[in-house]
């Protein structure tokens, strides 16, 4: 050990006058020659730098040849110093005493030179070592959250429906902008006069007889059908026009599939009809116009299909919604129309539909033709659930109850509901800032016919019962429907084979009440008058994690489920809230009040809802509890939400002043605090200018 001893400090000192010499310290390489070829002008001194400095280049390198050599040396001593610690494996002892010689190094010097060495030893085998214990680490996963797992599946199910509902209302508003620009645009004067003179040069007699009849229905007709064959030969399609495509996933790309037929404004929008090519939706614009120019009753009928809110997979992207190769003509996989003509016929009074383009056809009576049916349709995601009228005058008219039956299945799916007793659906309240304020007699009329339109199916199988506006069956009430106790069946219909037959009781929709619980009552401020059974006994729901916890435990007592019990409004009476007894506010359990509606107000006091007088309330001691008005759940947890105190009537004045005297102090250290960032950043910006102007002064 002493000559490795030897060793190590001939090493140190090789080592220092090797660092000393690179840092210009030694008389051999003075610190103002060395590196001269970087500051040095004359070439005189140019010169004698290099020689120098080769000059201490070649003493580097002999004593970086001497340092190498004596580690050499030293690896061998140490290698024969931990012979005694080799194993069979030649290979880990290597590594051994690679990562053991310093440490006992350490323990017999503790001398400065010695640890100024050891402290530059290569420790690459220790951290191969140590990137091998890491590979023999094994991860397990344990399995015993599945309850974890569902409530995230439910919750990422409900975030999708959301997102897909709001995309839905967007989605449909687009649409229904888009078929009021196309119809604006249809009705511009000098697309007008440029159809007139088109058709009255083309087809004069058309026009002619037009002109010179007595305007009665079959002339009407007449004209419908001159305009209609004329305009089928005249136009092409050439484009493609709307599609819906449905909800498209990330693996399927962004890539249509096909080129859209894209109208960036509307001069675009009159050459495209003037050159009499495009998509069959522009044809039938183009067509609406064409009738216009003749001065008749005309409206645009656009067939909205927008996304539907369902999150089922039928809604999805695939590729039956592509357009059709095998087809000879362009979008001729699409059956029905997106897009057609109404022309109000004076002598019926009614509307007519026109079609020039897909179905080629004039309908007076049965609209059935344009609702798309069947597989096919359904493939192409081609569903009829929302109709507008859009007129001369720019105004809309949801005209849906002429083309299909709104209460159906298939339509639902597009609206979010129908309501004929209310008219609460989400789309009368979109489309009624459209409509129009003063109605004439025109529009009278088709409103009293589109209430009479409703259709009338026959109610041969149980699904026909489903959701039906009139009737009902006992087993199609949901969880918080309930009947009246003098509901009285109406009919008793039997379904089924006959061998298998099944007996229903057919109900009055009318006869059912909506029920709640108890709790959701108490939100409404109305409690359960005393005496009153349950109308319906239910599963109980459990949101939070701590009522989850008491059904759990009910459950595994009473091997039953826990059941609650359901309660129409009749069964309710307004909630009393207790008084207030020597200024102070009753409060619950929790140190607040529930304050769900104003009525639960205690008598003689105030609700004051604004945020931060509760402090306020309390440096003036007077008695306050924290207004609870909602809750928010969150990570399985009802969290309240307070808005505001209430307090006792005769201190409201007090605490409203000291709060206003509150808000004007906020105010005015808000400014404060604005204006002192302002002057600093001021301030900064006119010393960083002046610094550029003094360094532009002297630096040029």
């Amino acid at each position: 050990m002493s000559g490795t001893r030897s060793t190590r400090i001939r090493k140190t000192s090789l080592k220092r006058e090797l660092e000393e010499s690179q840092n210009g310290n030694s008389p051999k390489a003075p610190r103002n020659e060395i590196g001269s070829r970087q500051t040095r002008a004359s070439s005189r001194r140019q010169n004698q730098a290099h020689m120098k400095a080769d000059q201490s280049t070649s003493d580097e390198d002999e004593e970086k040849k001497k340092l190498t050599k004596l580690e050499e040396e030293e690896a061998k001593e140490n290698e024969n110093a931990f012979s005694f610690l080799s194993t069979n494996d030649s290979s880990s002892s290597g590594e051994e005493s690679n990562k053991n010689s310093p440490k006992i190094s350490d323990q017999e010097d503790e001398s400065d030179e010695d640890s100024d060495i050891w402290e530059q030893v290569d420790l690459k085998p220790n951290r191969d070592e140590k990137k091998d214990e890491e590979k023999d680490v094994h991860i397990s996963a344990s399995s015993e959250t599945p309850s974890i797992k569902t409530n995230k599946k439910r919750s990422s199910g409900a975030v999708e429906k959301a997102i897909r509902f709001s995309i839905h209302v967007m989605h449909t508003c687009c649409l229904f902008y888009h078929g009021c620009r196309r119809n604006q645009w249809s009705c511009r004067r000098e697309l007008l006069e440029c159809l007139l003179d088109k058709i009255s040069e083309e087809r004069p007699s058309v026009v002619e007889d037009w002109i010179k009849s007595e305007r009665t229905h079959d002339d009407l007709l007449r004209l419908i059908n001159g305009l209609r064959s004329w305009w089928q030969k005249k136009f092409s399609i050439t484009k493609h026009g709307l599609r819906k495509l449905g909800y498209r996933d990330f693996k399927h790309g962004f890539e249509l599939g096909f080129e859209p037929e894209i109208i960036e404004n509307e001069k675009v929008f009159i050459e495209k009809i003037l050159s009499f090519e495009g998509s069959r939706d522009l044809s039938a614009q183009g067509f609406t116009a064409l009738c216009r120019s003749l001065q008749l009753n005309v409206r645009l009928i656009f067939s909205l299909q927008p996304l539907t809110y369902s999150t089922a997979a039928y809604d999805n992207w695939s590729h039956h919604v592509l357009p059709d190769e095998a087809t000879s003509s362009i979008d001729g996989d699409l059956r029905y129309p997106i897009f057609w003509t109404e022309v109000y016929d004076n002598d019926q009074k009614r509307w007519i539909s026109v079609d020039a383009v897909v179905l080629n056809g004039v309908y007076t009576n049965d609209m059935s033709w344009f609702e798309p049916k069947g597989a096919y349709a359904e493939s192409k995601h081609l569903r009829m659930g929302i109709v507008i009228a859009y007129e001369n005058d720019f105004y809309a008219k949801d005209v849906t109850l002429r083309y299909t039956d709104v209460s159906s299945n298939r339509c639902k799916k597009i609206r979010q509901s129908y309501s004929p007793e209310k008219k609460d659906d989400t789309y009368v309240r979109i489309f009624s800032q459209f409509t129009k304020k003063k109605k004439n007699e025109q529009d009278l009329i088709e409103d009293r016919e589109l209430e009479q339109k409703v259709p009338v199916r026959e109610l041969k199988s149980i699904a026909d019962y489903k959701n039906h506006p009139d009737f009902i069956l006992k087993r199609h009430l949901k969880r918080e429907e309930a009947l009246l106790d003098d509901a009285k069946p109406v009919d008793r219909v039997v379904f089924g084979s006959k061998k298998n037959p099944i007996q229903e009781e057919v109900y009055r929709r009318k006869d059912v009440l909506t029920c709640k619980t108890p709790e959701n009552f108490h939100k409404e401020g109305r409690v359960i008058r005393p005496g009153e059974q349950p109308r319906k006994m239910v599963k109980a729901r459990a949101v939070t994690i701590t009522r989850k916890r008491e059904h759990e435990s009910k459950v595994i007592e009473s091997k039953e489920p826990v059941m609650q019990g359901l309660y129409s409004s009749d069964q309710t009476e307004l909630y009393i809230p207790p008084p207030i007894r020597d200024g102070k506010i009753p409060k619950n359990g929790y140190g607040n009040i529930d304050c769900f509606v104003k009525s639960m107000i205690p008598q003689g006091a105030v609700h004051l809802p604004f945020r931060g007088i509760a402090k306020i309330a309390k440096k003036l001691n007077v008695d306050y509890a924290e207004a609870v008005t909602g809750f928010e759940f969150r990570k399985h947890r009802a969290i309240p939400i307070t808005t505001g105190i209430v307090v006792p009537e005769e201190f409201a004045p007090q605490v409203l002043d000291e709060f206003r005297v509150y808000q004007r102090e906020l105010v005015e250290k808000q400014l404060v605090k604005e204006r002192k960032t302002a002057i600093g950043l001021w301030k900064r910006m006119i010393n960083g200018l002046r610094i550029r102007k003094r360094i532009t002064e002297d630096y040029g």
